[in-house]
């Protein structure tokens, strides 16, 4: 079952505590798949053994685009 690891670009401490990861594993995974920074993620799930499924936010210059 799925379990939101980031939110809005903040890490759910809770739900790593429960699932037995460690934020220095979260941001391995991250920079695995080339994000730097937690606050450049809206969204984050952890399945277990499956990949990090990582939803970033939509680039900056994207957005000022559709207004």
């Amino acid at each position: 079952m799925p379990s939101t690891i980031i939110s809005d670009g903040e890490i759910i401490h809770d739900t790593l505590r429960e699932k037995n990861l460690t934020e220095e594993w979260l941001y391995q995974e991250l920079q695995r798949q080339n994000f730097s920074n937690v606050e450049d993620v809206l969204y984050a799930e952890y399945t277990e053994n499956k990949k990090l499924y990582v939803q970033p936010y939509v680039e900056q210059a994207k957005r000022d685009d559709s207004d």
